[in-house]
């Protein structure tokens, strides 16, 4: 394939994996071979957006040398080996898209057709399970090249991060990537279908209607066995909304009727403007609630500038666990840090305010039972990255708890992503949005 029909391919596969979830920001990567001596790759660092055919960097499959002045995917080494090892593969994509990363916390290899025949059509007999390395290390590229010296499957789980995907093209290579998240799916079902019992399954059918009896299975078993005698409790729906900082004063983005997002500002340390307090219809009290919890989080850390409200699914269910939420997955240790706490459920109160404010302290994230998540960052882009990374590691929570393996990644290793990603690649990217 010639330099420029690559590099195109490259960046309309790095568009697709963002248009369909697969794959957010700058996480992940995609390369494409031009010959059995070169292949081109995503840089390091960039997000897929912005990104331009110059911006696609060539590579020798041989040493990893490169062309040009930008630097390649900090996982450039594991595409060279893949490339070498197998020279029926064209190109590759390495995704971290949710059910996959959720299913890479179990640690296990899938035998693909006991879950979905249909599968296995796509994805071969067997997806594998490469063991957990440091993000971008040599330990994480050797993993990579023993696991696949061992078969020729085609979709791989990266244990604790993400997923590998191997085809001709970028066509097969999305249907693979599609098939595992669908299996991925159905592998926490299926573990959801036999520990509930042939007799509730034969009342509920085969399958469940959806994913909210997994949901509601999870929540009574973790608070039965984490809280003798406490039943599932129903707790008061919240809704905190989203904020950014601005200068000595907030917006607090409330939704519309119309669906549009009202933008509502807020004066810090002197309370919210009059016209608000004056109204007294439940809809303001609400506002008037949600906006005295962003205060106090922004009166605590001057380095934080946005908050996101995280109520998907998944992290209301864990939410209502009341535990404690550890890294799964390495991309949380990395954006949101070593726990999520749960805070004590004070609804409206200045003690709940005050505690949220405190557990924040080296954290990103604070679960409310019940309520979700509230989510920061030193920007709104970075506050819903968080909130994503919080909403795959409560899917893997969910997974691993289900499957009798809800064992976080080791607190010193989590202690040395977290730093990684401060001192690097938060930093890079903040000077990067100066610029």
């Amino acid at each position: 394939m010639n330099l420029d029909t690559a590099r195109q391919s490259v960046i309309r596969a790095g568009m697709r994996l963002v248009e369909k979830g697969l794959i957010a920001r700058t996480w992940g990567n995609v390369s494409c071979r031009l010959n059995e001596n070169e292949f081109v790759i995503t840089p390091k660092g960039r997000t897929y957006e912005s990104l331009a055919p110059g911006d696609i960097v060539r590579v020798s499959v041989s040493d990893c040398s490169y062309d040009g002045g930008i630097e390649p995917s900090s996982e450039t080494g594991f595409h060279a080996d893949i490339y070498r090892l197998r020279p029926e593969v064209s190109f590759i994509i390495h995704t971290h898209q949710p059910w996959a990363s959720a299913v890479s916390t179990l640690n296990m290899d899938i035998e693909t057709a006991k879950v979905e025949k249909e599968a296995a059509a796509v994805l071969g007999e067997k997806v594998a399970a490469v063991p957990y390395g440091f993000p971008g290390s040599g330990e994480l590229r050797q993993n990579v090249a023993q696991t696949l010296a061992g078969g020729s499957g085609k979709a791989y789980l990266m244990v604790s991060h993400g997923a590998l995907f191997l085809g001709e093209n970028s066509e097969e290579v999305f249907r693979i990537a599609e098939s595992l998240e669908q299996l991925s799916l159905r592998v926490i079902e299926q573990r959801f279908l036999e520990l509930r019992g042939p007799a509730q399954n034969k009342k509920a059918g085969r399958h469940p209607v959806d994913f909210e009896p997994v949901r509601e299975y999870y929540v009574s078993s973790r608070m039965k066995n984490d809280q003798p005698g406490k039943t599932s409790a129903t707790f008061p729906r919240e809704h905190f909304y989203d904020s950014e900082r601005r200068d000595n004063y907030f917006i607090l983005y409330s939704p519309s009727k119309e669906g549009q997002a009202e933008e509502i500002p807020f004066k810090l340390g002197t309370g919210p403007p009059p016209e608000l307090l004056n109204r007294e219809n439940a809809g303001d009290q609400k506002l008037l609630r949600a906006a005295q919890m962003h205060a106090a989080i922004y009166s605590c850390y001057s380095e934080i500038n946005a908050i996101v409200h995280s109520c998907t699914p998944d992290v209301i269910a864990v939410s209502r666990a009341e535990k404690e939420l550890y890294p799964l997955l390495d991309d949380f240790a990395q954006i949101i840090g070593l726990s999520a706490s749960s805070v004590k459920l004070e609804t409206g109160s200045k003690a709940l305010q005050a505690e949220i404010a405190s557990k924040l302290k080296e954290r990103s994230a604070v679960l409310v039972p019940g309520s979700g998540a509230l989510c920061c960052g030193p920007n709104l882009n970075d506050a819903r990255a968080a909130a994503l990374v919080l909403d795959k590691n409560c899917k893997a929570e969910i997974a691993a708890f289900l499957f009798g393996k809800d064992e976080p990644i080791d607190p010193e290793e989590c202690a040395r992503l977290r730093r990684v990603y401060l001192d690097h690649y938060s930093k890079k990217a903040h000077l990067k949005q100066e610029d």
